[in-house]
C-alpha cells in the first residue's frame, strides 16, 4: 500500500504542478469568467430584472435551464480536450525517458501502478470541475435555484471526467508518442458518443436497448433532470474499469516482455 501512495503522490505532483495545469486551468478560469457573468446579465435581461437588484431575479428553475446547463456543457467540452494533455505523460512519457522500465521492476503491481496514476490524474481533473461547480453557486447570492439538481448534474459530469481519464491514461500507454496518446484520448473520448447512434436505425430491440443503455447523453439527461439511477453510476464504473483493465493488461504485458 505504501509504494501505491508513493506512486499516487508522485504522478499528482507531477501534474499539479506542470506548467501545463496552470495554462489550462487559467485557460478554463479565463473563459468561465468571461461566459458565465454574460450569461447571467443575458438571462436577466430576458427576465427584466437586474442581476443585483434587491429581491433577486425570478425564476430559479430557468436560470437552471438556460445559464447553469451552458456551464455545464461549456465545461464538459473544455474537459473533453483538457484530460487527455493531463494524462498523456504519465505513461508516454514515462516510456520515452526509459523510466517505465524502472517502474516494471519496481515492487509493486500493475494493478497499484494504473490505478496509482488513474486517481492521481483523476484528482486533478476534479480540482477543475469543483472550480467550475463554483460560478453556478455564487448565484446563490441574488436568486434561488434547485441546489440539488445542480449538485446532481455536476455528479454526472465528475463521473464522466472519470471515464475520459481512464481512457487518457489508457491511451497514453499505447505509445511513447504525448501527442498520439493526446489524439487517442480525444478520438476515444468522442467516439463514446457516437455509439448509441446506431440502435437508432435498428429493427432489433435487443441491439436497440444495449445501445440506448450505452448512450452516454442517456445517463446525464438523467442526472441533469436529478435523477440519479443505480443503473446510471453503474455504467460509468464499468466504462471507466474497462479501460482501467484494459490498461493493466498493457503494463501487465510489458512487465512479462521485460523478464
Amino acid at each position: 500500500m505504501r509504494q501505491f501512495f508513493n506512486q499516487f503522490k508522485k504522478d499528482f505532483k507531477q501534474i499539479f504542478f506542470s506548467p501545463v495545469f496552470f495554462l489550462m486551468a487559467g485557460l478554463c478560469s479565463s473563459i468561465w469568467s468571461f461566459v458565465f457573468p454574460r450569461q447571467i446579465f443575458e438571462f436577466a435581461r430576458k427576465v427584466g430584472v437586474s442581476p443585483l437588484a434587491q429581491g433577486g431575479m425570478d425564476g430559479g428553475a430557468n436560470i437552471y435551464g438556460t445559464v447553469f446547463i451552458s456551464q455545464l456543457s461549456l465545461t464538459h467540452l473544455l474537459l473533453l480536450f483538457i484530460v487527455p494533455i493531463f494524462t498523456m505523460r504519465l505513461i508516454a512519457e514515462e516510456k520515452k525517458l526509459r523510466t517505465f522500465d524502472l517502474l516494471l521492476t519496481a515492487p509493486i503491481t500493475s494493478t497499484k501502478i494504473v490505478l496509482g496514476k488513474f486517481l492521481a490524474a483523476y484528482a486533478v481533473v476534479l480540482i477543475l470541475v469543483t472550480v467550475s461547480f463554483l460560478y453556478p453557486v455564487s448565484t446563490m447570492w441574488f436568486t434561488e435555484f434547485n441546489m440539488g439538481l445542480l449538485v446532481s448534474a455536476y455528479v454526472s459530469i465528475a463521473l464522466l471526467m472519470g471515464i475520459y481519464t481512464a481512457i487518457g491514461l489508457f491511451s497514453s500507454s499505447l505509445s511513447t508518442s504525448i501527442m498520439l496518446s493526446v489524439f487517442l484520448g480525444i478520438m476515444f473520448s468522442v467516439s463514446l458518443h457516437f455509439i448509441s447512434l446506431g440502435g437508432q436505425f435498428s429493427n432489433n430491440s435487443i441491439y436497440s436497448s444495449i445501445a440506448e443503455y450505452l448512450s452516454i447523453s442517456t445517463h446525464l439527461d438523467g442526472f441533469f433532470r436529478g435523477n440519479i439511477a443505480s443503473s446510471s453510476v453503474l455504467f460509468f464504473f464499468i466504462i471507466a474499469g474497462f479501460f482501467l483493465f484494459m490498461t493493466q493488461r498493457i503494463i501487465e504485458s510489458s512487465r512479462w516482455r521485460a523478464k
